[in-house]
């Protein structure tokens, strides 16, 4: 395969999966507390925040999709091609496409989560891209560098559209490494850790939500 691509065995990609969607839940930590106080770059260092998470997601789901193909064909190996090439743009495909499908992700939301996510307006959000994919991404080029020919940089989008943008991803994120979790278990791989969801008061005494992991059992003992 080329260097771009990416190959390994069904259960080693499925646990790759499971590291990697526990990684975006780790970036939700971190737009969370960019988002806390009011300082010069909070917009921007948000945006370059939530650029990542879609990088991730992109592979994620990639890597999800040939993963389903591989154990529905009774492949050995899992085969992504161009997995390293960069994702920006196809990350945001990926996201749009999930958004596309917003009855399906509210079932699966409220399956997994008991109740249907009340912070995600997939509405607007579709409204907000329907320019099309090509113009969205220059502008988050613009955003991400000054042009220094005039000295001016893009703007990162409304607070409220990133927001959202991130809302779809950490539920995505969260659905994604509660079933791989259960598929690894269910194939007695050993996984060391579990991804879970606490609530601490934040400075104005409102829960604040924090995905933090803790060590989990395997056969009897703690790996």
């Amino acid at each position: 395969m080329a260097s771009n691509d990416l190959e390994m065995r069904v259960d080693d990609a499925h646990l790759a999966a499971l590291d990697l969607s526990a990684e975006i839940l780790e970036y939700c930590n971190a737009y969370r507390r960019l988002s806390i106080d009011d300082y010069l770059g909070r917009e921007r260092l948000r945006f370059l925040t939530l650029l990542t998470m879609f990088e991730e997601m992109s592979k994620l789901m990639l890597l999800l999709r040939d993963c389903e193909r591989a154990v529905t064909h009774k492949d050995p190996f899992v085969k992504v091609t161009d997995f390293y090439v960069d994702g920006g743009a196809r990350g945001l495909e990926s996201i749009m496409k999930e958004i596309a499908k917003s009855e399906m992700l509210f079932l699966s939301v409220k399956k997994i989560l008991g109740k249907e996510p009340s912070n995600v307006d997939f509405a607007l959000l579709k409204g907000q891209f329907a320019k099309g994919e090509q113009e969205t991404m220059s502008a988050i080029l613009r955003a991400q560098f000054m042009d220094v020919n005039d000295r001016r940089r893009g703007e990162a989008p409304a607070p409220e559209v990133m927001d959202m943008f991130f809302d779809a991803i950490e539920t995505n994120a969260q659905g994604t490494f509660d079933f791989l979790f259960d598929w690894v278990r269910a194939k007695e791989l050993d996984v060391e850790y579990r991804v879970v969801a606490r609530r601490d008061p934040d400075k104005k005494g409102m829960a604040a939500k924090t995905w933090v992991r803790k060590d989990f059992l395997m056969h009897g003992k703690k790996v």
